[in-house]
This record gives C-alpha cells, sequence and structure tokens, in this order.
C-alpha cells in the first residue's frame, strides 16, 4: 500500500512533498507543535520581549533521514535534517510563496539544531521569535517584509448558491494528541481543523467544524496563493472531499524536488476546483491581490562552532 501524507492546515507547513518515501516513514511531529500551528491565526509576539536560547548547536546534516521537528515544554528544540527555508518558514510563520530571495542552498543544505532556553518558555516563543533569534545570529539571516501584488484565490458562491454541509454532532479527535498511524486508515481530524491526506494516485480534503477562515487558510497551503474568503458565510461545517492530483496542488506537489516520484493522477476524483464547485457550492476564482512577503536581504552558513551561549 502506498504511504500518505497527513498535513493539517499548517500556517507553518513544515514538510511538504519533499517528505515522500522513507523520509515520510520517520517524521516526527509533536501534538504541541500541530496544536499550535493551527492555532496561531493572527498570532502576534513581541519579538523584544521573548526569551532566547540560552545554547544551541548548529551542524550540517550530513547523514540524511526523516525530517524532525521538535519543541518541547521545558524550553528544548530538537531539529533533525531541516532545510533553512522551512525553518525560515516555520520562525516567521508565512508559507513557501511569501519567501523571496535566498542562495540555492537554503533548500539543498539540511541542518541539525538542538537548542535549549532557560525556564520554560511557551512553544509559541519557541518556534516563533526564539528560533528568529537563533536564526538571526548563527546564520547572519536579515529579512524585511514588504507587500507585492501576486496571484491569489477568491472563494466565492457558486451558481445555485453554497451547499455546504452543517457541522455534525459528536465527538472531535483531540488536538493535543498527535494522531496514531493506522495502517490504510487516515487518522481522526480535531475540531475546527481541516486535514489533506495525499498519495501518488490521489488525495482527500477532510475537516470538522470548520469555519470559512480556516478553509481558506487551508488552501492556501495546498494551492501555493493567499486564499481569499467572499463568501461572507458565517457558519461551522463538515468537508470530506476526494481530490485529483494535479498541477493546481502547487503549494505541496510543486516543491517535491528532485527525487519525488512522479504523480499518477487517478482520472475518476475531480480536480480541487470542480469539487469545491459541484458539491460545495463555492468557488475559487484566480486574480491577483496585495500579498505580504518575507525577502531575505542576507544569510551566510554558520559557523563550525556548534554551541554558544546567547548574551541578548
Amino acid at each position: 500500500m502506498c504511504e500518505k501524507l497527513v498535513l493539517f492546515d499548517l500556517p507553518r507547513l513544515v514538510f511538504g512533498a519533499q517528505v515522500w518515501g522513507g523520509i515520510m516513514r520517520s517524521i516526527s511531529f509533536l501534538a504541541a507543535v500541530i496544536a499550535i500551528v493551527n492555532g496561531s491565526l493572527g498570532r502576534a509576539q513581541d519579538a523584544a520581549s521573548a526569551p532566547t536560547f540560552e545554547v544551541a548547536s548548529v551542524k550540517l546534516n550530513t547523514r540524511g533521514g526523516g525530517m524532525v521537528l521538535r519543541p518541547q515544554p521545558g524550553g528544548s528544540l530538537a531539529v533533525e535534517n531541516f532545510p533553512l527555508r522551512l525553518l525560515i518558514q516555520n520562525a516567521y510563520d508565512v508559507r513557501p510563496f511569501q519567501i523571496s530571495g535566498g542562495p540555492g542552498w537554503l533548500d539543498s543544505e539540511r541542518y541539525d539544531i538542538t537548542a535549549k532556553a532557560e525556564g520554560n518558555p511557551s512553544v509559541n516563543q519557541m518556534m516563533g521569535p526564539m528560533l528568529q533569534a537563533l536564526l538571526r545570529d548563527r546564520f547572519q539571516l536579515r529579512v524585511h517584509r514588504e507587500t507585492r501584488e501576486l496571484p491569489v484565490f477568491t472563494v466565492v458562491p457558486a451558481k445555485g448558491g453554497i451547499k455546504l454541509q452543517e457541522s455534525s454532532e459528536g465527538d472531535c479527535a483531540d488536538a493535543s494528541v498527535p494522531p496514531a498511524p493506522v495502517p490504510g486508515q487516515r487518522p481522526p481530524v480535531p475540531c475546527d481543523r481541516v486535514a489533506f491526506t495525499m498519495s501518488p494516485n490521489g488525495a482527500w480534503l477532510e475537516g470538522r467544524n470548520v469555519p470559512m477562515q480556516r478553509l481558506s487558510f487551508a488552501l492556501a497551503n495546498i494551492l501555493g496563493r493567499t486564499v481569499i474568503d467572499k463568501t461572507a458565510f458565517t457558519g461551522t461545517f463538515d468537508i470530506h472531499l476526494e481530490v485529483s492530483l494535479d498541477e493546481a496542488l502547487t503549494g505541496l506537489t510543486g516543491h517535491g524536488g528532485p527525487g519525488a516520484p512522479p504523480t499518477q493522477p487517478d482520472v475518476t476524483a475531480p480536480s480541487i476546483f470542480t469539487a469545491f464547485q459541484e458539491q460545495l457550492g463555492i468557488k475559487l476564482e484566480a486574480g491577483r491581490g496585495p500579498v505580504e512577503i518575507l525577502v531575505i536581504g542576507n544569510v551566510a552558513r554558520p559557523t563550525e562552532i556548534s554551541s554558544f551561549r546567547n548574551s541578548g
């Protein structure tokens, strides 16, 4: 059976099509990460008031293996086999299409990081301002934000009106507990979450008690563009769609890189655009609009010194 990749609607989409095959088998992603990244819509944090990692080790990964991003209570962070661009994406809470600039090694080189802070900072602090500070110190990363006119999708009611299914009664999966993998089954989806399950020959989009804002946010990760909701729909709904893997899913399949297996679309499943229009009564219209971009102004490979004590 082909393995499947389950993606929650992560603002920090730390794993995409790059984690196919053997890599996918060894991903470790704690419940704390899932809870934080799913709940960080509109998150703001004063970087000046956040603690920093007291001691850290940054090394070039030469052994390969799976990608691991594991913040833990008590102020520790473990990163294995991560490209710097994905670390930047996590630290600054942006998606791949919102990062501009940087050399090629941001994607090709992988790094291992272990860091420890004094006290007990929150996972949100470690994954945001504290990781930003580490990247500034060790990679000499300098960035700024600007707004550019870029391709976007707008969600509007389709002809005939919205046909969203009202949220059903029953218990949802606990978002604070990582879904245990069960061969041949997709894990349950927590309330107020969207899951995207992808295999080489098909994909499923599922959600429970989802508001339109959450769906739009998840779609931006999947489609590789900002998605703007203009439906005026204020309720919550359940969603279960099977869609084909095609060129529209650039947010995931467009980042497979060398070595990613070719997709074999299931021609019996509709495209994501057709499924939304026919089954949900909403339409994705392509256009252009303002998008906030994180521009990389400077970055350098880290020094060979593997540990430091932050003086800030």
